[in-house]
């Protein structure tokens, strides 16, 4: 636990607060090895959301009609 805790607030525009953080927290995401440092919320309907800072480091473009995402690995190859 953090000494201090922070806001985060979510799409429905409530704001949740933090107390728990995982810094550099490895995953693969659609295939493609990453980590990001991680908020721990109550989300029954989710196992992870990624925040903007993820979708800009990785260059990301997210296409909602064809409902597909790409971006750039961490040697900057395309993933889709």
């Amino acid at each position: 636990m953090h000494e201090t805790s922070w806001l985060v607030q979510l799409t429905t525009c409530k704001k949740k607060r933090v107390h728990h953080l995982v810094i550099t927290c490895a995953f693969e995401f659609n295939g493609m090895p990453t980590i990001a440092h991680l908020n721990i919320l109550p989300l029954a309907l989710y196992n992870m959301l990624l925040g903007m800072d993820w979708f800009y480091l990785h260059i990301t473009k997210v296409d909602c009609f064809d409902k597909a995402i790409e971006g750039l690995d961490d040697n900057a190859e395309k993933v889709v």
